[in-house]
């Protein structure tokens, strides 16, 4: 696991926001936004910028610290989760549980559990060029849902971006709870229909 600089160098996407919420040891909506204050600089050394060309700064070292049994392992797991999530939960069979928990209490058993990153990307997401010199704010999230006592089901995903012309978020793909899916052009599911219905 390398420094954020050596990630920027390598694939020009920088986690700087995570959103987690009745899952595991987490029951409220809990955010970590490692985005600096405006006055922050980079002069430091401790602050790079969030993707290629961005006026936003992350911190190059992040620690998290605290008590036992206060969520500092459930923030990994929610980023561990996620990446799993989005790389193979395809192939885990729509069957098999997912493997997560809610909050332990009679209120969150029944409740959605929700994750969201966001990440700077290429500004352009049809090309997506490498070397691009500038970058946008991209986010990733999920919602999943079922009575207590079930297996959780995809009630919702998303990713969608803010392009630097408009600021206005765009759907890159958008699936609801009865599995349809809307994709922009940039997406490239053509082709894909029959596996998405699955």
């Amino acid at each position: 696991m390398g420094t954020i600089r050596e990630c920027q160098k390598d694939t020009q996407f920088v986690i700087h926001r995570l959103e987690i919420e009745n899952f595991y040891s987490i029951r409220d909506q809990q955010v970590i936004d490692l985005v600096a204050a405006k006055s922050a600089t980079a002069e430091s050394g401790r602050l790079v910028p969030i993707g290629p060309g961005a006026s936003e700064f992350a911190p190059l070292v992040v620690a998290l610290f605290g008590p036992n049994a206060s969520g500092k392992s459930t923030a990994l797991r929610g980023l561990f989760f996620l990446s799993w999530f989005m790389r193979d939960s395809f192939i885990h069979g729509i069957e098999k549980a997912l493997p997560l928990n809610r909050f332990a209490d009679e209120e969150s058993l029944g409740a959605p559990t929700r994750l969201a990153i966001r990440l700077n990307g290429p500004r352009d997401p049809i090309r997506g060029e490498k070397d691009d010199h500038e970058s946008c704010t991209y986010e990733y999230e999920v919602i999943l849902g079922g009575a207590s006592g079930s297996p959780q089901k995809v009630i919702a995903e998303s990713l969608k971006y803010w392009p630097l012309e408009t600021h206005r978020p765009v759907n890159l793909f958008k699936r609801d709870r009865n599995g349809q899916v809307k994709a922009h052009k940039a997406f490239g599911l053509t082709g894909y229909k029959s596996a998405l219905e699955k």
